[in-house]
């Protein structure tokens, strides 16, 4: 008996980067249809991946009993990353750190997060403390505090790791 191990992905121009990176997308994107089980990497989520994405075309062709997406399919991948999902309220305002990596929101439910830009996951909060919608967000450039602005008339100084006031409220505004 011969076993011959067939590679995951060969690239000509040796760009293993651009098929992880595909890869990347595809989980990112697709993430909410594969959690029940690892065979919904395959089975669920691979059909609805864009025709012209290197997973597709690298797995596709492995399952010729699965479903087939007829009309809708994509043919490459969306423009939008993430999308990040978890005020209860509108937002209102949003700002990125200056690397790129983190995103801070307020929201009309009076409250701040933080997310990974990459990933669309909570990085910290929701922070607490505002009694009206959150208006302006923004980072310290070291990203180590944000700081918040409301329609309560405050304005609030949170550690952005542990959502804790450092400062504030600040209290002497007349309006939002």
């Amino acid at each position: 008996m011969e076993f011959r191990a067939e590679p995951v992905y060969q690239d000509s121009d040796g760009d293993l980067w651009v098929f992880a990176l595909d890869a990347s997308r595809y989980a990112a994107t697709l993430r909410d249809a594969i959690p029940g089980s690892v065979p919904h990497i395959y089975l669920s989520a691979l059909p609805f991946s864009p025709s012209m994405s290197l997973m597709a075309k690298q797995f596709l062709p492995r399952f010729h009993r699965g479903f087939v997406v007829l009309t809708g399919r994509w043919t490459d991948w969306a423009p939008i990353r993430c999308v990040m999902g978890g005020h209860m309220g509108k937002v209102s305002f949003v700002a990125f750190w200056h690397d790129g990596k983190r995103v801070v929101s307020g929201s009309d439910n009076s409250t701040v997060r933080i997310w990974d830009a990459e990933t669309g996951q909570t990085v910290s909060g929701p922070f607490e403390g505002h009694t009206n919608v959150v208006t302006s967000v923004v980072f310290s450039y070291d990203g180590k505090r944000v700081v918040s602005g409301s329609d309560d008339k405050t304005v609030r100084i949170w550690d952005a790791d542990t959502g804790q006031t450092v400062s504030g409220p600040f209290e002497s505004h007349t309006g939002g």
